[in-house]
């Protein structure tokens, strides 16, 4: 038999909860969600395909970082085409730093603008 990929272990160990709560075992449903679910969430980068306008938002690289990327990545199964379009997964796409830091840095830095020019508008 052959290995499962990782998706279709988690949806078989799923499968296996739905099952043991139709036969209202929910000890059993809920000791398996307890192993399953931490398991998947760990995973999470390595299971979700992301479309190329996305991982550019995540990356803060442009669309010809990842064109030149993409055959390589196909190879190796973290590029596909759906629907004629290009995704990735998660876990190939670099992720920013800390956004939220980064936009209140931007933020933060637009604010001292203004603030000088109002100081040297009140020089003049």
């Amino acid at each position: 038999m052959a290995t499962p990929t990782l998706e279709q272990a988690i949806a078989d160990a799923r499968q296996c909860v739905a099952e043991a709560k139709h036969l209202r075992d929910d000890r059993l449903a809920r000791v398996l969600e307890d192993v399953i679910e931490p398991i998947a969430r760990a995973a999470e980068d390595l299971l979700v395909w992301l479309p190329e306008d996305d991982a550019m938002l995540r990356s803060a690289h442009a669309r010809p970082w990842f064109r030149q990327r993409f055959a390589a990545w196909m190879a190796q199964g973290h590029a596909r085409m759906r629907n004629g379009r290009r995704e990735y997964l998660q876990v190939v796409v670099p992720r920013r730093a800390n956004p939220s830091a980064a936009r209140e840095a931007g933020r933060e830095a637009g604010r001292e603008s203004l603030r000088a020019n109002a100081q040297a508008a009140v020089r003049r």
